[in-house]
């Protein structure tokens, strides 16, 4: 529902979340494959219960056993909707425009794993259930394992700055994913206030929680869409230049098309969270 409602992209037409191999499924009904409790085999390593999730598209060498391009989740990885919608995401931006494996240290792999921890939590934050608990730190994988694996508001490596240096991509992720939530809910990077593209959690209610009814949370709306435009725009070997340059485009784009929320001073304000976070040096 998220990624049709808010970003407008059918899942179930992604070739690259199961859907094409229907034989695989005994019939001929597209699916989007996922396999819960995974054990995981790395020649004569073995690991069981596995301790993580991933996504492997069809095109990949490591797809010797017929079976892949849907989401495989470890032990307890299926009770964390924020970490299925995540490896939902990379089905969907493999299609978009990482067409192609990439280095786990590169810029590329980090946009990825970022355009997936984005979407996730943006799902997550929407989608209330009863008796749920604010995440107000925008955590990974806290419904998987205690404390979750990553924070968007506070991640380890938070921008793009002097000590920069290339490392693995979950990590490099962070200034992706803290641009995300200043956007999303508004805040300071440095010494620049950013302002929310809407309203956050505590519009209405003051529970931390999305009550989408009480017209809360078009911050995330917004940002999910903004986020999704411009990874529509990018291409195999994107880098964070590659991505902040986009990002402006897609918003004076929404601007020219009077999408609602996207003003000539929303983009100013977009430019001015991308140039904190150390993505450009706009002038």
């Amino acid at each position: 529902d998220y990624f049709s409602s808010v970003l407008g992209q059918d899942i179930n037409e992604e070739k690259y979340l199961g859907n094409i191999a229907p034989t695989v499924n005994g019939d001929a009904t597209p699916r989007i494959s996922a396999y819960i409790d995974i054990c995981a085999t790395n020649g004569t390593t073995g690991t069981c219960p596995y301790g993580n999730a991933f996504w492997v598209p069809w095109s990949s060498a490591e797809c010797s056993s017929g079976i892949c391009s849907g989401i495989f989740l470890g032990e307890n990885f299926d009770h964390a909707d924020d970490v299925i919608a995540h490896e939902l995401a990379h089905g969907v931006t493999f299609a978009l425009a990482f067409s192609s494996g990439m280095e786990d240290n590169s810029e590329t792999a980090a946009l990825s794993e970022a355009i997936s921890d984005v979407f996730g939590e943006a799902m997550d934050q929407l989608n209330v259930v009863p008796g749920e608990a604010a995440d107000s730190s925008w955590t990974i994988g806290e419904d998987a394992q205690a404390g979750g694996f990553r924070s968007l508001k506070n991640p380890d490596v938070s921008k793009i700055g002097k000590s920069w240096a290339p490392g693995d991509s979950h990590d490099n992720s962070g200034p992706v994913n803290r641009l995300a939530y200043v956007l999303a809910n508004g805040g300071k990077i440095g010494k620049v206030k950013v302002k929310a593209l809407g309203s956050d959690a505590n519009a209405s209610s003051k529970d931390g929680l999305c009550d989408v009814a009480a017209g809360e949370c078009l911050g995330i709306v917004r940002m999910s869409q903004l986020v999704f435009a411009t990874t529509s725009n990018l291409t195999a070997t994107a880098n964070y230049f590659d991505f902040g340059k986009q990002m402006m485009n897609a918003c004076s784009a929404f601007v020219a098309n009077g999408t609602a929320g996207f003003k000539k001073a929303t983009c100013k304000n977009v430019a001015a969270a991308l140039k904190a976070q150390g993505f450009t040096n706009l002038k």
